[in-house]
């Protein structure tokens, strides 16, 4: 290899760009997890329950994949990135509910605990928290396919095109869930007395 006289080579300026592409890949994915770390959180954790260990698991997992599917590619593949992060984030809280519903079948155990009560307080809680607890266990009741457009929807703000996307479901069949989700709740709150 001949060398142009006069011109000096500097292999500074070769490395600069592959750390300029770096730079710009961590910040991208810096701004993708700020912008969709706190709705990923809700989500997987209203569908799952008060494991926040789990929950934060899921949502880690989500992100450790988005990062392996951008590569080393300088331009993300994904284009559209908070559909297929809540969709990889269902398709993994699913994986959950189903394993947490297999173990439960095969424990002979009481589904929940009695919780200590403060006999200073109880009207106080009760009046407090009947209608969100009356709300809550109503939800919890849905099929899971409602339950999770309801939290997709109500909960998260998707848009009904993001919905379909993330569940793969026609709008359609996002709208029907939704409604007859909707009317289920409605019946369950008003037979209580709470709407």
């Amino acid at each position: 290899m001949t060398e142009c006289p006069g011109k000096q080579h500097d292999t500074a300026t070769k490395v600069e760009p592959v750390a300029e592409v770096d730079m710009i890949r961590t910040s991208r994915f810096s701004r993708v997890i700020d912008r969709y770390q706190g709705s990923l959180l809700r989500y997987v954790g209203r569908m799952i329950g008060s494991q926040q260990d789990q929950t934060e698991d899921i949502v880690q997992e989500c992100f450790l994949r988005l990062h392996r599917a951008w590569g080393q590619a300088p331009e993300p593949p994904i284009q559209r990135v908070g559909p297929w992060l809540f969709t990889v984030a269902h398709n993994l809280t699913m994986d959950v509910i189903r394993k947490r519903n297999r173990n439960r079948a095969m424990q002979d155990r009481p589904v929940c605990e009695a919780e200590p009560v403060d006999e200073f307080d109880v009207l106080g809680r009760i009046t407090k928290s009947e209608a969100a607890a009356a709300a809550l266990s109503a939800l919890n009741r849905l099929p899971s396919g409602q339950k999770q457009v309801v939290l997709m929807k109500v909960i998260e703000g998707l848009t009904f095109r993001q919905i379909a996307k993330v569940t793969g479901l026609s709008l359609g069949s996002v709208n029907y869930r939704l409604n007859q989700a909707l009317e289920t709740l409605a019946g369950r709150l008003k037979r209580f007395g709470h709407l």
